[in-house]
Protein backbone atom coordinates (compact mmCIF):
# COMPACT_ATOMS: atom_id res chain seq x y z
CA UNK A 1 0.00 0.00 0.00
CA UNK A 2 2.44 2.36 1.16
CA UNK A 3 5.16 1.02 -2.05
CA UNK A 4 1.64 2.19 -4.69
CA UNK A 5 0.98 5.76 -2.58
CA UNK A 6 4.92 6.30 -2.86
CA UNK A 7 5.31 5.08 -6.64
CA UNK A 8 1.90 7.14 -8.10
CA UNK A 9 2.27 10.19 -5.90
CA UNK A 10 5.95 10.09 -7.70
CA UNK A 11 5.27 9.53 -10.77
CA UNK A 12 2.34 12.46 -10.57
CA UNK A 13 5.30 14.54 -9.07
CA UNK A 14 7.45 14.19 -12.05
CA UNK A 15 4.72 14.72 -14.51
CA UNK A 16 3.85 17.66 -12.58
CA UNK A 17 7.68 18.90 -12.61
CA UNK A 18 7.30 19.17 -16.45
CA UNK A 19 4.05 21.97 -16.83
CA UNK A 20 4.51 24.25 -18.91
CA UNK A 21 4.90 27.13 -16.73
CA UNK A 22 7.71 25.34 -14.81
CA UNK A 23 9.51 25.13 -17.88
CA UNK A 24 9.13 29.05 -18.75
CA UNK A 25 10.05 29.58 -14.95
CA UNK A 26 13.03 27.59 -15.29
CA UNK A 27 14.19 28.97 -18.54
CA UNK A 28 14.31 32.43 -16.99
CA UNK A 29 16.92 31.23 -14.31
CA UNK A 30 20.50 31.85 -15.66
CA UNK A 31 22.14 29.29 -13.06
CA UNK A 32 21.19 25.99 -11.66
CA UNK A 33 21.79 27.23 -8.47
CA UNK A 34 18.68 29.45 -9.13
CA UNK A 35 16.77 26.74 -10.80
CA UNK A 36 17.24 24.76 -7.56
CA UNK A 37 16.17 27.63 -5.46
CA UNK A 38 13.31 28.33 -7.84
CA UNK A 39 12.14 24.29 -7.69
CA UNK A 40 13.03 24.61 -3.81
CA UNK A 41 10.72 27.65 -3.50
CA UNK A 42 7.64 26.32 -5.44
CA UNK A 43 7.55 22.94 -3.46
CA UNK A 44 7.49 25.41 -0.17
CA UNK A 45 4.82 27.41 -1.77
CA UNK A 46 2.80 24.00 -2.98
CA UNK A 47 3.41 22.47 0.70
CA UNK A 48 2.10 26.26 2.49
CA UNK A 49 -1.16 26.08 0.10
CA UNK A 50 -2.46 23.08 -0.09
CA UNK A 51 -4.33 22.44 2.94
CA UNK A 52 -6.19 25.20 2.69
CA UNK A 53 -7.37 24.79 -1.04
CA UNK A 54 -7.98 21.08 0.19
CA UNK A 55 -10.00 22.63 3.14
CA UNK A 56 -11.49 25.10 0.62
CA UNK A 57 -12.36 22.88 -2.17
CA UNK A 58 -13.71 20.78 0.46
CA UNK A 59 -15.98 23.17 2.07
CA UNK A 60 -16.62 25.44 -0.94
CA UNK A 61 -17.37 24.26 -3.86
CA UNK A 62 -18.71 27.28 -5.41
CA UNK A 63 -15.26 29.05 -4.53
CA UNK A 64 -13.21 26.69 -6.62
CA UNK A 65 -14.24 27.91 -9.86
CA UNK A 66 -12.39 31.87 -8.88
CA UNK A 67 -9.55 29.64 -7.32
CA UNK A 68 -9.16 28.16 -10.61
CA UNK A 69 -9.52 31.23 -12.29
CA UNK A 70 -7.08 32.99 -10.68
CA UNK A 71 -4.56 30.27 -10.64
CA UNK A 72 -4.49 29.39 -14.54
CA UNK A 73 -3.73 33.49 -14.89
CA UNK A 74 -0.99 33.56 -12.86
CA UNK A 75 0.25 31.08 -15.26
CA UNK A 76 -0.39 32.61 -18.61
CA UNK A 77 1.77 35.76 -16.24
CA UNK A 78 4.61 33.27 -16.46
CA UNK A 79 4.74 32.52 -20.38
CA UNK A 80 3.88 36.42 -21.49
CA UNK A 81 7.11 37.13 -18.92
CA UNK A 82 8.68 34.38 -21.03
CA UNK A 83 7.00 35.80 -24.69
CA UNK A 84 8.18 39.32 -23.65
CA UNK A 85 12.06 38.48 -22.83
CA UNK A 86 11.74 37.22 -26.69
CA UNK A 87 9.86 39.83 -28.24
CA UNK A 88 12.16 42.35 -26.43
CA UNK A 89 15.19 40.34 -27.23
CA UNK A 90 16.38 40.73 -23.74
CA UNK A 91 16.94 37.93 -20.92
CA UNK A 92 14.59 38.46 -18.47
CA UNK A 93 15.87 37.30 -14.91
CA UNK A 94 12.74 36.28 -12.33
CA UNK A 95 13.74 36.37 -8.52
CA UNK A 96 13.92 32.50 -7.89
CA UNK A 97 12.10 32.31 -4.45
CA UNK A 98 9.68 35.02 -5.13
CA UNK A 99 8.55 33.22 -8.06
CA UNK A 100 9.07 29.59 -6.72
CA UNK A 101 6.44 30.53 -4.19
CA UNK A 102 4.14 32.59 -6.14
CA UNK A 103 3.82 29.74 -8.95
CA UNK A 104 3.74 27.03 -6.19
CA UNK A 105 0.93 28.54 -4.12
CA UNK A 106 -0.93 29.88 -6.94
CA UNK A 107 -1.17 28.02 -9.95
CA UNK A 108 -3.37 25.33 -9.65
CA UNK A 109 -3.07 22.44 -11.76
CA UNK A 110 -4.40 19.32 -12.59
CA UNK A 111 -1.64 17.07 -11.17
CA UNK A 112 -1.60 19.40 -7.76
CA UNK A 113 -5.32 18.79 -7.28
CA UNK A 114 -4.96 15.02 -8.07
CA UNK A 115 -2.21 15.41 -5.30
CA UNK A 116 -4.04 17.07 -2.50
CA UNK A 117 -7.79 14.91 -3.06
CA UNK A 118 -5.05 11.54 -3.22
CA UNK A 119 -4.02 12.80 0.25
CA UNK A 120 -7.41 13.66 1.79
CA UNK A 121 -8.50 10.17 0.26
CA UNK A 122 -5.43 8.37 2.98
CA UNK A 123 -8.02 9.12 5.81
CA UNK A 124 -5.07 10.06 7.57
CA UNK A 125 -4.07 13.40 8.52
CA UNK A 126 -0.44 12.49 9.38
CA UNK A 127 -0.06 10.43 6.06
CA UNK A 128 -2.09 12.92 3.82
CA UNK A 129 0.72 15.53 4.72
CA UNK A 130 3.58 12.98 4.37
CA UNK A 131 2.02 12.82 0.71
CA UNK A 132 1.83 16.12 -0.27
CA UNK A 133 5.12 16.62 1.29
CA UNK A 134 6.53 13.63 -1.38
CA UNK A 135 4.51 15.39 -4.09
CA UNK A 136 6.56 18.12 -2.88
CA UNK A 137 9.77 16.83 -2.96
CA UNK A 138 9.85 14.78 -6.44
CA UNK A 139 8.35 18.06 -8.11
CA UNK A 140 11.40 19.54 -6.94
CA UNK A 141 13.42 16.88 -8.24
CA UNK A 142 11.69 17.24 -11.40
CA UNK A 143 11.50 21.09 -11.90
CA UNK A 144 15.72 20.77 -10.65
CA UNK A 145 16.34 17.71 -13.25
CA UNK A 146 14.31 19.60 -16.01
CA UNK A 147 16.17 23.28 -15.43
CA UNK A 148 19.55 21.35 -15.32
CA UNK A 149 18.81 19.78 -18.62
CA UNK A 150 17.75 23.20 -19.99
CA UNK A 151 21.33 24.31 -19.39
CA UNK A 152 22.84 21.93 -22.30
CA UNK A 153 20.37 24.29 -25.21
CA UNK A 154 22.96 25.78 -27.08
CA UNK A 155 22.43 29.59 -27.01
CA UNK A 156 22.00 29.79 -30.60
CA UNK A 157 18.76 28.32 -30.13
CA UNK A 158 17.51 30.14 -27.14
CA UNK A 159 15.14 32.52 -28.65
CA UNK A 160 13.68 29.50 -30.65
CA UNK A 161 13.20 26.85 -27.18
CA UNK A 162 12.09 30.36 -25.51
CA UNK A 163 9.82 31.24 -27.87
CA UNK A 164 7.84 28.21 -28.57
CA UNK A 165 7.79 27.28 -24.37
CA UNK A 166 5.96 30.64 -23.85
CA UNK A 167 3.24 30.29 -26.58
CA UNK A 168 3.04 26.45 -24.92
CA UNK A 169 2.77 27.63 -21.47
CA UNK A 170 -0.25 30.75 -22.94
CA UNK A 171 -2.06 27.85 -24.65
CA UNK A 172 -2.25 25.30 -21.89
CA UNK A 173 -3.36 27.63 -19.44
CA UNK A 174 -5.70 29.88 -21.70
CA UNK A 175 -7.17 26.14 -22.10
CA UNK A 176 -7.56 25.64 -19.12
CA UNK A 177 -9.28 28.87 -18.36
CA UNK A 178 -11.90 28.62 -20.78
CA UNK A 179 -12.49 24.95 -20.78
CA UNK A 180 -15.39 24.33 -18.30
CA UNK A 181 -14.19 20.92 -18.37
CA UNK A 182 -10.98 20.82 -17.00
CA UNK A 183 -10.42 19.67 -13.51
Amino acid sequence: MIFTDLLVTGLLALSHGLEPDHISGARMMKTRRKVAIFAAFHSLGFLLIAIPIAIALSLASYVRPSLEAASYIVGIAFGMILLMSVILGKELEIEPRGAGIVQGALVVTPSKILAIIFAMDTGSVLYGVFIVAWFSAITWISIFLMGWINVYVPKSADRYVNLAVSILTIAYFTFLLVDPLTV
